[in-house]
């Protein structure tokens, strides 16, 4: 029996509309909802059948349903989709189960009915509190509909409840952006989701900064903007515990946290991905972001193994965006890598300049560290030295 964490992830296409920042793979929902949901639904039950011998001897402890929009499923095909997952896998006594949630898409008779099915988490896409940047992000809702869907959840029996927001937009100044942070905690969230804003190849949003029609909070401001989110939220009471992610105590998202921590996952639906950490050192899986390619064939998305430097970098990269960092126990049993043998020496001066702390058990960055994650792991990486081509540890050969 394996006793690590293990997660699942559903991803559910579609929208009313694509936003202009967004490069998920998503796609309109039409006026033929059966003609699309359909299809798509049979496709992801066989799915989650083929995938039964990767459930075995293990217990879910996460499931997050993501998108798109999942909250446009009928509460029918949501009770189908977790009875599958239940007579497929068991479930751990205390699972979180979340799902991502647009404002338009909400009502209170749903939203009982989806806590009544075992839902316990709901992530509400909100993105700004300021309406003319909503219109710009093409949001279908308005401030109005997205604190009356935060009340809706409250009221269906829902206390694990994140507010997706997004920062670094164009034309946000330092000013507006402390007067929307206070406007958001007058909300009196329990977690914080505020993502900065990337521009993506080929958005809409990227070709009309590209164009000049929009402009970007310089790098210099970007950085203000997040140590102030960090201050603001701090005084409130909510800590970051992830570079992205601010909560009060006891209110983390499991599901992320245990991605980020290395532990493995699995993804149904078109466009998710999916990690085993074993065999050797470890594999991904990535289904087409096409849903033609999908529902011809939901379950062939091959396998590709990692080699020992991505397993190293790609627990740097996550493990560090913790704010408690990560443990160096899986790294070793899985892989019989152990960081402090390998970079330990090199990373001292990140460690001297008060970026970087080590131990023999727990790499994690200062707040100061958090700010320039992205420099840390390229400055690691290019001093790691020759890894074995075969993975050593205890559990290297387990499927």
């Amino acid at each position: 029996m394996h006793l690590d964490p293990f997660s699942l992830y559903l991803h559910v296409p579609f929208c009313l509309q694509r936003c202009s920042y967004c490069d998920f793979f998503t796609m309109p929902l039409g006026e033929d909802r059966q003609g699309s949901f359909s299809p798509y639904l049979r496709a992801l039950h066989a799915e989650i059948k083929a995938m039964a011998p990767m459930f075995a001897g293990r217990v879910l402890h996460t499931i997050f349903f993501g998108g798109g929009t999942p909250s446009l499923l009928e509460v029918e095909e949501m009770a189908a989709i977790l009875e599958a997952l239940r007579s497929t896998v068991p479930w751990h006594d205390e699972i979180e189960v979340t799902l991502e949630v647009n404002p338009e898409t909400w009502t209170l008779e749903k939203a009982r009915s989806f806590r009544s099915l075992g839902i316990n988490r709901v992530s509400i896409g909100v993105q700004s509190l300021n309406p003319r940047a909503l219109a710009m992000l093409t949001r279908n809702h308005d401030v109005q509909g997205a604190r009356r869907c935060l009340d809706i959840s409250r009221d269906a029996g829902f206390s694990k409840i994140n507010l997706d927001f997004i920062w670094g937009r164009p034309e946000l100044e330092i000013d507006d952006w402390r007067k929307e942070l206070e406007s958001i905690l007058s909300w009196s969230p329990e977690h914080l989701s505020l993502y900065e804003l990337i521009l993506e190849p080929g958005t809409p949003m990227t070709r009309a900064v590209q164009r000049g029609e929009l402009s970007l909070p310089s790098e210099d401001e970007r950085l203000e903007m997040y140590r102030l989110t960090r201050e603001v939220l701090a005084d409130a009471g909510m800590e970051w515990y992830e570079i992205s992610n601010f909560c009060r105590p006891g209110h983390e998202c499991l599901h992320n946290m245990y991605t980020w921590q290395g532990f493995d996952y699995l993804g149904v639906g078109p466009g998710a991905h999916a990690f085993l950490g074993t065999p050797g050192f470890g594999r991904r899986r990535a289904n087409p972001r096409n849903m033609p390619k999908y529902l011809g064939a939901p379950h062939e998305a091959p396998w590709v193994p990692r080699d020992a430097e991505d397993a190293v970098l790609e627990a740097l990269l996550s493990g560090l965006r913790i704010r408690e960092g990560f443990s160096l126990s899986l790294l070793r049993r899985r892989y019989g890598l152990d960081l402090n043998e390998l970079l330990g020496k090199v990373a001292q001066p990140l460690v001297d300049i008060g970026h970087l702390s080590t131990s023999s058990e727990r790499w994690s960055l200062s707040t100061g560290g958090a700010e320039v994650l992205d420099e840390i792991v390229k400055f690691l990486a290019a001093r790691l030295p020759a890894l074995p081509e075969d993975a050593q540890g205890t559990d290297a050969t387990t499927a």
